[in-house]
């Protein structure tokens, strides 16, 4: 059986949690009847104090919807007695959507009101309001345009052309981005000459961008913003040429020449006269035989100009010249073989052949020492004395014949010769001539070593050496 002690505590207990129940309902329902006889700053106290004491319940949801009511109520009361700090106040705590719908009006006359006392910070900052907490206003428009004033009056551009676009972006039927146009209008040039500044220093894609973004908005500007543009993908063009970067080159060329048609002119203009130092380069390349680097250059026509029909002829040109050259390295092979043989008459005709194929010097020598070794073969005397009266058309011949003379003027039927006599000397191929003249006390005995396949002359002693200059 239970205690009665303990029976008497249970039912104390209970007593008191039904009061403390009644309590709190009743701080609550009297908080209600203060709000419907709108005597809101006791009810904003009394449900205050509520949600502070009954967090996390349903009660506590409508309490705090009944203190925002309250609050807008309070707010409405002070902006139509015009206390505006006070509405501002009052609206801002009642945080709901129909407080925002008044409190952008309060913020705009107390922007006007700053405006008016010459506060243009404390102006700024409830535009900054409007624009930036109560996004859905319909003055959003209007904090923008004051906004753009103010930052133009403190020299902050870039901040005022910011909400420029934000403001065609938005709201590009207002009458505010029209007269945003007119105020930002005379600012433009200050933009533009940066963009110009990052264009002069090679920064292409900045200053492009900038200039885009330039044109992309309203401004009496637009034809020179766009020759700006395509300007500057000239110029970064032109960069790309220079480091030979083709692809790239016709890239910005293809978008310079999309803005404006004097570029497009001169763009076709660089294109051409590019192409055409490629045929140049190309042509010089094959008077040297480097073929393949010419085919390279006449390619790279291809890629500024396709089709280009001087690229498609040197092209054609130069690998019908590999062909040829190619034949006549083999048949220059060959002809080497044969002469390695001793075979002369034939390695004669394969170098001849060569030759005529390639122009190229090693075949027009190897002919000429073919020829060499026939004569040398055939009469190597007669072929000695020859290479002896050609050397410098005849020099050593005259000069021979001058001395005579010379010795004859002096000495008369006294002074003799021998003839001109070329005899076998040491060495393959090598000849000694010798002509000797004898006068009175004086005597001249000229000698050459003569190699016959080389066609060259050594003078043997000092005398044979006077005989050789000019």
């Amino acid at each position: 059986m239970m205690d009665w002690k303990l029976k008497y505590k249970l039912s104390l207990l209970l007593v008191l949690l039904i009061l403390a129940g009644c309590a709190t309902g009743g701080k609550l329902k009297d908080a209600d009847e203060y709000y419907k006889q709108k005597k809101y700053v006791p009810a904003v106290l009394m449900y205050d104090e509520y949600i502070a004491r009954h967090s996390h319940s349903a009660e506590e949801t409508i309490a705090e919807l009944k203190r925002s009511e309250s609050y807008y109520s309070l707010g409405v009361q002070a902006y139509t007695r015009k206390n505006l700090p006070l509405a501002e106040r009052m609206l801002y705590l009642a945080n709901s959507e129909s407080a925002d719908k008044l409190l952008d009006d309060v913020h705009l006359e107390l922007a006007d009101k700053a405006f008016a006392e010459g506060d243009i910070d404390l102006q700024l900052e409830h535009y900054n309001y409007i624009a930036d907490n109560i996004k859905t206003s319909e003055l959003v428009p209007v904090a923008l345009l004051g906004r753009i004033r103010i930052f133009l009056q403190k020299l902050q551009r870039v901040a005022a052309y910011r909400d420029y676009k934000r403001l065609w972006d938005l709201y590009p039927q207002s009458a505010e981005a029209d007269s945003a146009r007119q105020v930002m209008d005379p600012e433009i040039p200050w933009f533009l000459q940066n963009s110009r500044r990052n264009k002069e220093a090679g920064n292409y894609a900045t200053a492009i961008a900038e200039f885009l973004m330039y044109a992309d908005y309203p401004s009496s500007y637009f034809e020179e913003i766009i020759n700006e543009v395509s300007e500057t993908y000239y110029l970064w063009g032109v960069q790309k040429m220079m480091a030979a970067d083709y692809i790239k080159m016709m890239e910005y060329f293809g978008k310079a020449g999309d803005y404006t048609e004097e570029i497009r002119t001169r763009t076709s203009a660089d294109i051409e006269n590019l192409c055409r130092q490629f045929i140049a380069a190309g042509d010089s390349l094959i008077t040297v035989g480097r073929l393949d680097e010419a085919i390279a250059s006449y390619e790279r026509c291809y890629i500024v100009k396709p089709g280009y029909a001087e690229a498609v002829a040197g092209i054609q040109a130069a690998s019908e010249l590999k062909i040829r050259f190619a034949r006549a390295d083999s048949i220059f092979q060959q002809a080497a073989i044969k002469e390695d043989r001793k075979d002369y008459a034939a390695a004669k005709k394969l170098y001849e052949e060569a030759y005529k194929l390639n122009n190229k010097a090693d075949a027009r020598k190897g002919g000429e020492r073919m020829e060499n070794y026939l004569r040398a073969e055939k009469n190597p005397q007669d072929f000695a004395l020859e290479i002896i009266r050609d050397y410098k058309k005849g020099i050593i011949s005259r000069n021979v014949n001058l001395k005579y003379r010379e010795l004859v003027a002096t000495f008369g039927d006294q002074v003799t010769t021998s003839d001109w006599k070329a005899m076998f000397s040491f060495g393959e191929f090598k000849y000694e001539v010798r002509i000797d003249i004898l006068g009175p006390g004086t005597n001249y005995y000229f000698a050459w070593r003569v190699h016959l396949i080389e066609r060259s002359i050594m003078p043997l002693n000092k005398a044979s050496e006077q005989m050789m200059k000019e």
